[in-house]
């Protein structure tokens, strides 16, 4: 768990009351806005961008939350890996 919130610039926003497990996690690259994808072409695109934070609850998928910030946040998170 620890790893992801290095690896995938994700932060804890709630944990077990009891267990103390985390329960919910949330990007921090959604609190800076989203990227234009450079192999997209935006203004074909159907819908507007959402500005919402993407948050993350258990069962937890790395590769999920990869796929996330490579394909919404991909220039910062190239700078920021």
């Amino acid at each position: 768990m620890n790893r992801w919130l290095i690896d995938l610039g994700v932060e804890i926003t709630a944990r077990d009351v009891k267990t103390s497990e985390v329960i919910s996690i949330r990007c921090r690259f959604c609190e800076m806005g989203r990227d234009e994808n450079p192999e997209t072409n935006d203004s074909d695109r159907k819908r507007q961008r959402t500005t919402k934070i993407q948050y993350f609850q258990p069962p937890w998928r790395s590769d999920s939350m990869r796929r996330h910030v490579e394909t919404q946040h991909c220039l910062r998170f190239k700078e920021y890996s």
